[in-house]
């Protein structure tokens, strides 16, 4: 069995729960802002699942652009869309910035052919760091193709520092449950507020 991967071409609609409903969110490498969309948060939301609290923060209404050069910036203001492979600059708080990468997902050996869920695992890399930032697990988020969210979880045997540091380059696994189709992963720096998302298809056959 393998898993086939396309980077996200066009329109794609996403069901977006506790955030916007209806927004269509297009693949690409930068956005104009035409300032932050309203949200309000799903009742179970409210409850103390982490992941669902995180997909109830609000996102902005514009729509990023497919054919706009260059390397797409995500901040608090104008997070970043952009699919699986390609690198983002993220502009976090005192002037600091990270590059990161998202790449995946793939299945485990074994999965059925045609399933409808796998394990699913992303590599994750961050570098160009401009100052030391904090990194957790509990940063990512992953969104499928039935608009569920689930909270990342670490690989066995590559582990999450605590932090990156000036100049430095780190590389590690995170994995979680989802279906298979499209999905987008989530970055969220304060635990919060998204600043980056990598959409991606995971085709299982």
């Amino acid at each position: 069995m393998t898993i086939r991967l396309a980077p996200a071409s066009g329109i794609r609609r996403v069901a977006v729960v506790g955030l916007c409903a209806g927004i269509a969110l297009v693949s690409g490498c930068s956005a104009s802002s035409q300032g932050a969309a309203s949200a309000t948060p799903s009742s179970s939301a409210s409850g103390g699942n982490p992941a669902e609290q995180l997909a109830a923060q609000p996102m902005p209404s514009w729509l990023p652009s497919q054919s706009a050069p260059g390397v797409a910036v995500g901040t608090l203001q104008k997070p970043a869309l952009s699919y699986q492979g390609v690198n983002v600059k993220m502009n976090l708080d005192r002037g600091n910035s990270v590059m990161m990468t998202v790449t995946g997902p793939t299945a485990p050996a074994g999965t059925k052919v045609g399933a409808k869920e796998a394990d699913l695992t992303w590599t994750v890399t961050i570098s160009e760091a401009t100052g030391t930032i904090p990194l957790s697990v509990k940063q990512f988020n992953v969104q499928d193709e039935a608009g569920e969210y689930h909270w990342a979880q670490p690989v066995k045997g590559s582990p999450i520092p605590a932090t990156i540091s000036k100049g430095q380059t780190v590389a590690f696994k995170i994995h979680t449950v989802a279906s298979a189709g499209e999905g987008m992963v989530r970055w969220a720096p304060d635990g919060t507020h998204v600043i980056g998302l990598w959409d991606y298809i995971a085709e299982l056959d």
